[in-house]
């Protein structure tokens, strides 16, 4: 009898769960996940990592574009590696793109976009959420030429670039940068870009951004390229978070110490 009423219960039970659904699309606030209009064609989805509610710090910040597409994946990555302490805790910030209107956004609306994203988007999360002076983004297929309009005309705005499977790196976009790397280019700049082997269209591109990158003598920008073998142009996103974040944080795993001659060796609790 005691069996058959704990399968009873447990049978209800799922049955209560399995019937409740929700539209994500109604969700305002979701626990430490917020959906913020800023107007009625730009919105932004926020990210908080665990115990923001119950500290005073200021946190970094991730800007993601195409918020729809790699918002989660965006906040999957840095709280695995978080967990084995690769990267500190930051804030993901989703910046949501309609799929058509998007090319306008990133091709003849650009420095209309650039403006948004100072003015609207950074501001916004800057006023309302305690976040630091390290800013990165990540950018995906077309928005990969509008970084590099956003690099020039906004050079001090980012700290570090993520790019997965770039298109539309253009002659003149290429000067730009050129320009700006041997006159002004903040110091530790990060520069992280991807592609598939299979993207043969872009190896061309990449050759030209590369060149300009090792070229000046001036140059202070941190740049890494990765060419995946196993990856596509829809792929490349995930690896680029992975392996570009862990790179960007690379000094930050903890000491660790497992003799009490390397705790000694290592100046002990001063240092």
């Amino acid at each position: 009898m005691k069996i058959l009423i704990i399968t009873l219960v447990t049978l209800l039970s799922f049955n209560t769960l399995a019937s409740v659904s929700v539209d994500k699309s109604e969700v305002d606030n979701v626990d430490i996940i917020h959906s913020v209009e800023l107007d009625k064609y730009q919105s932004i989805t926020i990210y908080l990592p665990n115990g923001y509610s119950e500290n005073r710090k200021k946190y970094p910040v991730m800007y993601v574009v195409d918020g729809g597409k790699y918002f989660f994946h965006s906040i999957v990555y840095p709280k695995t590696l978080l967990s084995e302490s690769k990267t500190p805790p930051f804030i993901v910030v989703g910046i949501n793109t309609d799929k058509i209107k998007r090319r306008n956004l990133l091709g003849k609306k650009a420095m209309k976009f650039i403006g948004n994203i100072q003015n609207k988007i950074v501001s916004y999360v800057e006023k309302n959420y305690r976040s630091n002076d390290m800013k990165m983004h990540f950018w995906w297929e077309m928005a990969g030429g509008f970084t590099l309009e956003l690099m020039v005309t906004q050079p001090k705005l980012f700290g570090a670039y993520f790019l997965a499977s770039y298109t539309h790196f253009t002659e003149g976009r290429f000067e730009t940068v050129n320009n700006l790397i041997e006159s002004k280019v903040p110091k530790d700049m990060f520069f992280y870009y991807t592609l598939g082997s299979v993207e043969s269209w872009d190896i061309t591109s990449h050759d030209k951004l590369s060149e300009i990158f090792t070229q000046s003598d001036k140059q202070k920008l941190n740049w890494q390229f990765k060419l995946s073998t196993s990856d596509d142009h829809y792929t490349t996103p995930f690896g680029t978070f992975n392996k570009g974040l862990t790179s960007y944080f690379q000094d930050y795993s903890p000491i660790r110490l497992y003799s009490l001659k390397e705790f000694d060796d290592f100046v002990g609790i001063p240092a």
